[in-house]
Protein backbone atom coordinates (compact mmCIF):
# COMPACT_ATOMS: atom_id res chain seq x y z
CA UNK A 1 0.00 0.00 0.00
CA UNK A 2 1.36 3.04 -0.56
CA UNK A 3 1.77 6.19 1.17
CA UNK A 4 -0.26 8.95 1.26
CA UNK A 5 1.14 12.07 -0.27
CA UNK A 6 1.01 14.96 2.22
CA UNK A 7 -1.76 17.39 2.05
CA UNK A 8 -1.60 21.20 1.06
CA UNK A 9 -3.42 23.09 4.04
CA UNK A 10 -3.22 27.27 3.66
CA UNK A 11 -4.13 29.33 7.00
CA UNK A 12 -5.06 32.44 6.36
CA UNK A 13 -3.73 34.74 8.97
CA UNK A 14 -3.65 37.72 7.33
CA UNK A 15 -5.22 38.93 10.62
CA UNK A 16 -2.72 37.41 12.88
CA UNK A 17 -1.15 41.03 14.38
CA UNK A 18 -4.54 42.37 15.18
CA UNK A 19 -6.27 41.94 17.96
CA UNK A 20 -8.38 39.17 16.37
CA UNK A 21 -5.19 37.15 15.85
CA UNK A 22 -4.52 35.36 18.75
CA UNK A 23 -6.28 32.30 17.38
CA UNK A 24 -4.01 31.66 14.08
CA UNK A 25 -1.04 32.86 16.22
CA UNK A 26 -1.32 30.09 18.76
CA UNK A 27 -2.87 27.64 16.60
CA UNK A 28 0.37 28.29 14.34
CA UNK A 29 2.79 28.12 17.52
CA UNK A 30 0.91 24.91 18.53
CA UNK A 31 0.48 23.09 15.82
CA UNK A 32 3.95 23.01 14.69
CA UNK A 33 4.69 20.93 16.74
CA UNK A 34 1.92 18.35 16.26
CA UNK A 35 2.19 18.23 12.39
CA UNK A 36 5.65 17.77 10.87
CA UNK A 37 4.32 15.72 7.52
CA UNK A 38 1.53 17.74 6.06
CA UNK A 39 2.41 21.23 3.82
CA UNK A 40 0.92 24.28 5.54
CA UNK A 41 1.10 27.65 3.36
CA UNK A 42 0.78 30.62 6.06
CA UNK A 43 -0.96 33.41 4.28
CA UNK A 44 0.23 36.76 5.65
CA UNK A 45 0.13 40.21 4.49
CA UNK A 46 2.91 42.01 3.27
CA UNK A 47 4.12 44.25 6.60
CA UNK A 48 3.92 40.80 8.36
CA UNK A 49 5.99 38.80 6.40
CA UNK A 50 9.62 39.44 8.11
CA UNK A 51 7.59 39.14 11.41
CA UNK A 52 6.12 35.95 11.86
CA UNK A 53 8.42 33.64 11.49
CA UNK A 54 8.00 29.07 11.29
CA UNK A 55 9.78 26.78 13.32
CA UNK A 56 9.25 24.07 11.13
CA UNK A 57 9.87 23.21 7.70
CA UNK A 58 6.61 22.51 6.62
CA UNK A 59 5.33 25.53 7.27
CA UNK A 60 5.41 27.88 4.29
CA UNK A 61 4.74 31.65 4.16
CA UNK A 62 3.07 33.23 1.22
CA UNK A 63 2.29 37.09 0.91
CA UNK A 64 -1.48 37.66 0.44
CA UNK A 65 -1.43 41.23 0.74
CA UNK A 66 -5.17 41.44 0.30
CA UNK A 67 -6.94 42.97 3.10
CA UNK A 68 -10.19 42.24 4.96
CA UNK A 69 -13.95 43.40 3.49
CA UNK A 70 -11.86 45.20 0.68
CA UNK A 71 -12.59 44.66 -3.49
CA UNK A 72 -8.86 42.98 -3.59
CA UNK A 73 -9.74 39.99 -1.13
CA UNK A 74 -12.80 39.33 -3.15
CA UNK A 75 -10.97 39.35 -6.76
CA UNK A 76 -7.00 39.04 -5.76
CA UNK A 77 -7.13 36.69 -2.91
CA UNK A 78 -9.80 34.28 -4.57
CA UNK A 79 -7.29 34.27 -7.90
CA UNK A 80 -4.40 33.86 -5.16
CA UNK A 81 -5.87 30.60 -4.14
CA UNK A 82 -7.20 29.03 -6.87
CA UNK A 83 -3.23 29.23 -7.74
CA UNK A 84 -1.89 27.44 -4.48
CA UNK A 85 -4.44 24.46 -5.00
CA UNK A 86 -4.36 23.36 -1.56
CA UNK A 87 -6.85 20.64 -0.20
CA UNK A 88 -8.36 22.92 2.60
CA UNK A 89 -8.37 26.33 3.20
CA UNK A 90 -8.66 27.37 7.06
CA UNK A 91 -9.67 31.06 7.13
CA UNK A 92 -9.73 32.43 10.92
CA UNK A 93 -11.68 35.20 10.72
CA UNK A 94 -14.89 35.60 9.42
CA UNK A 95 -13.46 37.26 6.14
CA UNK A 96 -13.39 35.16 2.85
CA UNK A 97 -13.73 35.51 -0.82
CA UNK A 98 -17.00 34.23 -1.82
CA UNK A 99 -15.66 32.97 -4.92
CA UNK A 100 -13.53 30.64 -3.78
CA UNK A 101 -15.42 27.06 -3.87
CA UNK A 102 -12.53 24.73 -2.57
CA UNK A 103 -12.99 23.20 -0.09
CA UNK A 104 -12.75 25.43 3.46
CA UNK A 105 -12.96 25.93 7.37
CA UNK A 106 -13.71 29.19 8.49
CA UNK A 107 -14.19 30.64 12.34
CA UNK A 108 -17.05 33.25 13.38
CA UNK A 109 -15.98 34.83 16.54
CA UNK A 110 -19.56 36.25 16.66
CA UNK A 111 -21.87 38.55 14.61
CA UNK A 112 -21.17 41.53 16.16
CA UNK A 113 -20.61 43.69 12.54
CA UNK A 114 -24.04 42.45 11.71
CA UNK A 115 -25.88 44.56 14.89
CA UNK A 116 -23.01 47.18 16.02
CA UNK A 117 -23.60 50.57 14.69
CA UNK A 118 -21.00 52.59 12.91
CA UNK A 119 -21.19 56.27 14.25
CA UNK A 120 -18.60 57.34 11.57
CA UNK A 121 -20.33 56.87 8.41
CA UNK A 122 -23.61 58.32 7.09
CA UNK A 123 -26.86 56.43 7.88
CA UNK A 124 -27.40 55.46 4.32
CA UNK A 125 -23.94 54.27 3.37
CA UNK A 126 -23.52 52.08 6.94
CA UNK A 127 -27.52 50.54 6.04
CA UNK A 128 -26.38 49.51 2.66
CA UNK A 129 -23.36 48.57 4.03
CA UNK A 130 -24.97 46.29 6.71
CA UNK A 131 -27.35 45.03 3.88
CA UNK A 132 -24.02 43.44 2.13
CA UNK A 133 -22.69 42.50 4.98
CA UNK A 134 -25.31 40.35 6.34
CA UNK A 135 -25.79 38.97 3.15
CA UNK A 136 -22.28 38.04 2.85
CA UNK A 137 -21.79 36.67 5.99
CA UNK A 138 -24.38 34.15 5.21
CA UNK A 139 -22.60 33.10 1.57
CA UNK A 140 -19.51 32.77 3.47
CA UNK A 141 -20.53 30.39 5.78
CA UNK A 142 -22.71 28.00 3.29
CA UNK A 143 -19.43 27.99 1.32
CA UNK A 144 -17.71 26.62 4.70
CA UNK A 145 -17.40 22.95 5.35
CA UNK A 146 -17.13 23.73 8.90
CA UNK A 147 -17.79 27.10 11.19
CA UNK A 148 -15.47 27.03 14.41
CA UNK A 149 -17.42 29.25 17.01
CA UNK A 150 -15.63 30.02 20.17
CA UNK A 151 -18.39 29.50 22.56
CA UNK A 152 -22.09 27.77 22.64
CA UNK A 153 -23.93 31.52 23.01
CA UNK A 154 -22.42 32.41 19.16
CA UNK A 155 -23.11 28.63 18.08
CA UNK A 156 -26.25 29.07 19.32
CA UNK A 157 -26.38 33.04 17.68
CA UNK A 158 -25.70 31.85 14.23
CA UNK A 159 -27.84 29.18 13.96
CA UNK A 160 -31.01 31.20 14.89
CA UNK A 161 -30.21 34.18 13.40
CA UNK A 162 -28.52 33.08 10.13
CA UNK A 163 -30.71 29.53 10.34
CA UNK A 164 -27.09 27.43 9.98
CA UNK A 165 -27.51 23.84 10.47
CA UNK A 166 -26.33 22.67 14.29
CA UNK A 167 -24.38 19.86 12.79
CA UNK A 168 -22.13 22.39 10.67
CA UNK A 169 -20.61 24.32 13.77
CA UNK A 170 -17.80 23.26 16.47
CA UNK A 171 -17.78 24.99 19.15
CA UNK A 172 -13.98 24.90 20.29
CA UNK A 173 -12.69 27.55 23.37
CA UNK A 174 -10.00 29.75 23.42
CA UNK A 175 -7.30 30.06 25.87
CA UNK A 176 -5.00 32.59 27.37
CA UNK A 177 -1.25 32.41 28.09
CA UNK A 178 1.06 34.48 30.87
CA UNK A 179 3.24 36.87 29.18
CA UNK A 180 7.08 35.71 29.28
CA UNK A 181 8.26 38.91 28.62
CA UNK A 182 9.54 40.29 32.42
CA UNK A 183 7.24 43.18 33.31
CA UNK A 184 7.61 46.66 32.88
CA UNK A 185 6.24 49.41 35.11
CA UNK A 186 4.31 52.03 33.76
CA UNK A 187 4.89 54.78 35.25
CA UNK A 188 2.23 56.94 34.86
CA UNK A 189 0.60 54.23 37.45
CA UNK A 190 3.59 53.54 39.60
CA UNK A 191 2.43 53.56 43.05
CA UNK A 192 -1.00 54.17 41.95
CA UNK A 193 -4.17 52.00 43.25
CA UNK A 194 -6.03 51.46 39.99
CA UNK A 195 -8.71 49.04 37.77
CA UNK A 196 -7.93 48.85 34.25
CA UNK A 197 -9.33 47.83 30.85
CA UNK A 198 -8.02 46.42 27.45
CA UNK A 199 -9.07 46.09 23.92
CA UNK A 200 -11.13 48.04 21.01
CA UNK A 201 -12.98 50.97 22.09
CA UNK A 202 -15.83 50.76 19.91
CA UNK A 203 -18.84 51.04 21.28
CA UNK A 204 -20.65 47.95 21.74
CA UNK A 205 -17.51 47.78 24.46
CA UNK A 206 -19.28 49.87 26.63
CA UNK A 207 -15.54 52.06 27.62
CA UNK A 208 -17.97 55.33 28.24
CA UNK A 209 -19.87 53.28 30.87
CA UNK A 210 -16.66 52.37 32.30
CA UNK A 211 -15.35 56.03 32.33
CA UNK A 212 -18.61 56.95 34.23
CA UNK A 213 -18.54 54.36 36.92
CA UNK A 214 -14.93 55.54 37.41
CA UNK A 215 -16.00 58.54 38.19
CA UNK A 216 -18.84 57.44 40.16
CA UNK A 217 -16.53 55.27 42.53
CA UNK A 218 -14.31 58.30 42.95
CA UNK A 219 -16.90 59.61 45.34
CA UNK A 220 -15.17 56.76 48.03
CA UNK A 221 -12.19 56.11 46.52
CA UNK A 222 -10.59 59.63 45.41
CA UNK A 223 -7.21 58.23 44.34
CA UNK A 224 -8.48 55.57 42.54
CA UNK A 225 -6.91 55.68 38.97
CA UNK A 226 -8.72 53.79 35.60
CA UNK A 227 -6.29 52.95 33.13
CA UNK A 228 -7.84 51.81 29.43
CA UNK A 229 -5.18 50.34 27.58
CA UNK A 230 -5.32 49.63 23.47
CA UNK A 231 -4.31 50.72 20.45
CA UNK A 232 -6.16 54.66 20.46
CA UNK A 233 -8.17 55.44 17.32
CA UNK A 234 -11.47 57.66 17.00
CA UNK A 235 -13.25 56.32 19.37
CA UNK A 236 -11.09 56.55 22.13
CA UNK A 237 -10.18 60.19 20.72
CA UNK A 238 -13.68 61.18 21.57
CA UNK A 239 -13.49 59.36 25.13
CA UNK A 240 -10.60 61.52 25.65
CA UNK A 241 -12.33 64.76 24.47
CA UNK A 242 -15.54 64.54 26.55
CA UNK A 243 -13.45 63.26 29.80
CA UNK A 244 -11.43 66.77 29.07
CA UNK A 245 -14.78 68.74 28.59
CA UNK A 246 -16.17 67.34 31.56
CA UNK A 247 -13.26 67.49 33.68
CA UNK A 248 -13.29 63.92 34.95
CA UNK A 249 -10.42 62.88 37.10
CA UNK A 250 -7.86 60.03 37.19
CA UNK A 251 -8.69 58.18 34.01
CA UNK A 252 -4.36 57.12 32.00
CA UNK A 253 -4.81 56.36 28.29
CA UNK A 254 -2.49 54.52 27.99
CA UNK A 255 -2.30 53.82 24.17
CA UNK A 256 -0.67 50.71 22.72
CA UNK A 257 1.98 48.91 25.57
CA UNK A 258 3.95 46.38 25.08
CA UNK A 259 3.98 42.84 26.30
CA UNK A 260 6.08 44.16 29.28
CA UNK A 261 3.82 47.12 30.08
CA UNK A 262 0.91 44.94 29.98
CA UNK A 263 1.72 42.15 32.22
CA UNK A 264 2.81 45.01 34.87
CA UNK A 265 -0.78 45.79 34.22
CA UNK A 266 -2.72 42.84 35.07
CA UNK A 267 -0.60 42.08 38.11
CA UNK A 268 -0.83 45.38 39.38
CA UNK A 269 -4.69 46.33 38.86
CA UNK A 270 -6.41 46.03 41.72
CA UNK A 271 -9.90 44.98 39.27
CA UNK A 272 -9.93 44.04 36.21
CA UNK A 273 -13.19 45.11 34.45
CA UNK A 274 -14.77 43.51 31.29
CA UNK A 275 -17.86 46.32 30.42
CA UNK A 276 -19.34 45.09 26.71
CA UNK A 277 -22.44 44.80 25.58
CA UNK A 278 -21.03 42.22 23.21
CA UNK A 279 -18.74 40.00 23.19
CA UNK A 280 -17.27 36.49 21.20
CA UNK A 281 -15.25 34.92 24.24
CA UNK A 282 -14.08 37.42 26.45
CA UNK A 283 -10.09 36.42 26.10
CA UNK A 284 -8.46 39.68 28.14
CA UNK A 285 -10.46 38.79 31.68
CA UNK A 286 -9.67 35.31 30.94
CA UNK A 287 -5.52 37.01 30.84
CA UNK A 288 -6.37 39.43 33.55
CA UNK A 289 -7.11 35.66 35.70
CA UNK A 290 -3.83 34.25 34.93
CA UNK A 291 -2.06 36.93 37.17
CA UNK A 292 -4.48 36.35 39.59
CA UNK A 293 -6.23 39.79 39.39
CA UNK A 294 -9.50 40.07 40.42
CA UNK A 295 -12.51 40.42 37.75
CA UNK A 296 -15.77 42.37 37.50
CA UNK A 297 -17.74 41.33 34.45
CA UNK A 298 -20.70 42.55 32.47
CA UNK A 299 -23.57 39.64 32.45
CA UNK A 300 -24.04 39.99 28.50
CA UNK A 301 -24.04 37.41 26.10
CA UNK A 302 -21.30 35.07 26.69
CA UNK A 303 -19.39 36.35 28.99
CA UNK A 304 -21.02 33.90 32.04
CA UNK A 305 -20.27 31.05 29.79
CA UNK A 306 -16.58 31.84 29.57
CA UNK A 307 -15.93 33.01 33.26
CA UNK A 308 -18.86 31.35 34.99
CA UNK A 309 -18.47 31.53 38.78
CA UNK A 310 -15.06 33.38 38.63
CA UNK A 311 -16.24 37.09 38.64
CA UNK A 312 -18.81 39.64 40.09
CA UNK A 313 -21.42 40.22 37.06
CA UNK A 314 -23.02 43.59 36.76
CA UNK A 315 -26.16 44.77 34.30
CA UNK A 316 -23.71 47.01 31.29
CA UNK A 317 -26.42 49.45 30.92
CA UNK A 318 -26.31 50.20 34.50
CA UNK A 319 -23.54 52.77 35.12
CA UNK A 320 -24.17 52.93 38.71
CA UNK A 321 -24.50 49.04 38.96
CA UNK A 322 -21.07 48.78 37.56
CA UNK A 323 -19.76 50.87 40.00
CA UNK A 324 -21.84 49.25 43.20
CA UNK A 325 -20.25 45.90 42.05
CA UNK A 326 -16.57 47.02 41.71
CA UNK A 327 -16.92 49.46 45.01
CA UNK A 328 -17.71 45.73 46.90
CA UNK A 329 -14.65 44.27 45.33
CA UNK A 330 -12.24 46.91 46.02
CA UNK A 331 -13.67 47.44 49.73
CA UNK A 332 -13.71 43.72 50.55
CA UNK A 333 -10.10 41.77 50.71
CA UNK A 334 -11.59 38.41 51.24
CA UNK A 335 -13.73 38.94 47.99
CA UNK A 336 -10.58 40.00 46.47
CA UNK A 337 -9.33 36.57 47.13
CA UNK A 338 -12.01 34.40 47.03
CA UNK A 339 -12.31 36.06 43.27
CA UNK A 340 -8.50 35.73 42.39
CA UNK A 341 -8.52 32.18 43.50
CA UNK A 342 -11.74 31.37 41.77
CA UNK A 343 -10.16 33.01 38.34
CA UNK A 344 -6.66 31.31 38.44
CA UNK A 345 -8.62 27.64 38.95
CA UNK A 346 -11.47 29.36 36.06
CA UNK A 347 -8.35 29.88 33.61
CA UNK A 348 -6.70 26.18 33.93
CA UNK A 349 -10.25 24.65 31.72
CA UNK A 350 -8.80 26.54 28.59
CA UNK A 351 -6.15 25.34 26.24
CA UNK A 352 -4.27 26.33 23.46
CA UNK A 353 -2.81 23.53 23.19
CA UNK A 354 -6.48 21.76 23.58
CA UNK A 355 -7.93 24.37 20.80
CA UNK A 356 -5.16 22.88 18.30
CA UNK A 357 -5.90 19.59 18.77
CA UNK A 358 -9.37 20.04 18.40
CA UNK A 359 -8.67 21.98 14.80
CA UNK A 360 -6.60 19.52 13.94
CA UNK A 361 -9.07 16.53 14.22
CA UNK A 362 -11.17 18.88 11.75
CA UNK A 363 -8.30 18.90 9.43
CA UNK A 364 -7.93 15.32 9.40
CA UNK A 365 -11.74 14.55 9.18
CA UNK A 366 -12.28 16.66 6.50
CA UNK A 367 -8.48 15.60 4.62
CA UNK A 368 -8.92 11.90 5.38
CA UNK A 369 -5.68 11.91 7.06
Amino acid sequence: MSKQAPKRIAIDARNIFNSTGRVPAKMLEYLQTVDTTNEYLVLLLKKDMEKWQASAPNFIKVEANFPNYTFSEQIGFTLKLYQLKPDLVHFTFQARPILYFGKSIMNVHDLQLMRVKNYDMPWLVFEIKQLVYKATIRIMIWLSKIIITPTEFTTQDIIKTLHVPANKIQRIYLAADKITDPPTEYKQLANKQFIMYIGQSSPYKNVMGLIEAHQLLLKKHPSLHLAIAGKKDTFTAQYEATAAKKEYKNIVFTGFVEDSELRWLYEHAAVYVVPSYMEGFGLPGLEAMQYGTPVVSSNATCLPETYANSVRYFDPSNTAEMAETIGAVLNDKSLQAQLSKAGTERVKKFSWVAMTQEIYTIYKKLLGF
